[in-house]
This record gives C-alpha cells, structure tokens and sequence, in this order.
C-alpha cells in the first residue's frame, strides 16, 4: 500500500511538472508549450522555457483557440481569419508548422537629440543642432522638427566675411513608413526664421565701400531627410532642404531675393 501512494504521488508531481507552463493550442490542433509574455491585438508572443531568458516569439492570434495557462485556468480566443484559408504558396509555413517570428530586439525611443557638424546653408558653411519628439508614440509617423543652424563662413568670397547667420526652423516632419526602423525615410515642412549682418558693396560719387547691416528672412522650407538608426540609441542622418522666402530684408533696404537652401549631415542619440 505504501509502495503504491508512493508511486501515485511521484505520478502526481510529474504530471504537475509537465504541465508547469503555458500551453497555446492552435486551431489545426497543434499545442505550442512555453511562457505566454503578452497577448496582442493581433499576436501572441511567448518565451520557451528551455531559454527564459532568450528573445520572444510571436503567434498570429488568429491561428489560436485557447490559451492554459501553468495555474489551470484558460483563456479562449475569439479571433477568426475571414474568410476560407488560402492555399500555402512556395516559401509560405502551412498550418501544421509551428511558426517563430524573433521580436524586434530594438526600441526606438521617442526623442532625438543630434548634431551637424557639417552644415550648408543659403548663406554660407557652418555647423547645425537639431531636436526630434515623436507625436504619435506607436507608429511615429509624425513628429515635431526643430533644426537650429549657426552659418559662419560665406562661400561667396567677393566681399568680407559678415558676422554669423542664425537659422531658427520649427517644423513637423512626416514618415510615409514610420519612423522606428534602422533605415527610414522622412519629409518636413519647416518655417524659416534667419537673422545675421551682411556686407555688401556699394558706388558713391565713383567711389566703392563696403556696407554692412543687419538683415532677417521669413520664409518656408521643405527638408528630404534620411535617417539610419543602427542601434536602440545610435542615429544618423542625411538632410536636404529647399524653400523660399517671403521676406527677405535689410535695415538699408537691401533685399536678396534667392532660394532658402540647407544641407547637413547628422549624428545623433536617441532615447
């Protein structure tokens, strides 16, 4: 008698060992055993047990009935593809596969501070900062652009060198395929607010002197931009931008009428 309790309880403790973890049963009848991590809108993912601490795979929830879980209780799944099955095609898992996606490993932050050390600018060379805030969390197609540009060498060398021109342009900046990804591509809508002095050269009585006064430009400018996130925190980018201005004037009345233009090359973190 007490060989058999004996040999009933050992009986007990294996099947409760067995059954120590999550079970995913899919609707072709296939049990997929591991550490359900989060139930998904769309997905399922988990973890095996045979590595706790490795990456996440994922389930289309449409392929899952019912979830038991190691405590005992279930949970049944209501979603359903519409529609009859398509057929498998070349390349394709059937339903009798167990399919494993590993999750994105990466996670992109929302914030991105960067630096241009080199920058070109309508009025000369110099270097540029930058601030990016994702507006919409999940996705980030759209976030609100900040470059800040410092020009301080006039690649027209006919004249003197003026003091500093400083651009101030705020724009929101649109991700046709999102934003979160290593290589992703970017357009923006920025106004433009630029002030500095310039010196220019001016005739009087057969004479020539240079005159320099301060100036300000108000216009709009459309940046193409290409950004590579290699890592979680690492940016890089690529910018250009063209625009126009709709105020372009001098204390002296002297007005400049050409296009607003920007180049630079960015480095960056993001978090």
């Amino acid at each position: 008698m007490i060989k058999a309790c004996s040999l009933s309880l050992l009986a007990l403790l294996m099947a409760g060992s067995v059954l120590a973890q999550d079970q995913i049963q899919k609707r072709n009848g296939t049990i997929v055993e591991g550490k359900v991590v989060e139930i998904g809108t769309k997905t399922i993912s988990y973890k095996k047990l045979s590595n706790p601490d490795g990456p996440s795979y994922v389930i289309d929830k449409a392929d899952v009935t019912k979830i038991t879980y190691e405590n005992g209780t279930t949970e049944t799944i209501n979603t359903r593809r519409p529609g009859p099955p398509m057929p498998p095609r070349p390349g394709r898992h059937t339903d009798d596969e167990v399919v494993e996606k590993p999750v994105n490993p990466c996670h992109y932050g929302n914030n991105i501070i960067a630096v241009s050390p080199m920058q070109l600018t309508d009025e000369g060379a110099g270097f540029g900062i930058s601030y990016e805030r994702v507006l919409d969390k999940e996705n980030n197609y759209i976030s609100f652009y900040l470059p800040v540009a410092i020009a301080v060498k006039r690649l027209d060398g006919s004249i003197p060198e003026s003091d500093p021109t400083y651009y101030f342009m705020p724009g929101i900046k649109f991700y046709p395929t999102g934003g979160k990804g290593m290589v992703r591509y970017g357009l923006a809508a920025n106004l433009v607010y630029a002030f500095g002095r310039q010196t220019y050269e001016t005739f009087n009585n057969g004479f020539s002197q240079f005159v320099t006064d301060d100036f300000y430009k108000l216009g709009m400018i459309v940046n193409n931009s290409l950004n590579v996130n290699p890592t979680d925190h690492l940016h890089f980018g690529l910018e250009f931008g063209l625009g126009f201005p709709y105020v372009d004037e001098s204390d002296n009345g002297f007005n400049n009428d050409g296009p607003l233009v920007q180049f630079g090359f960015k480095v960056g973190y993001r978090f």
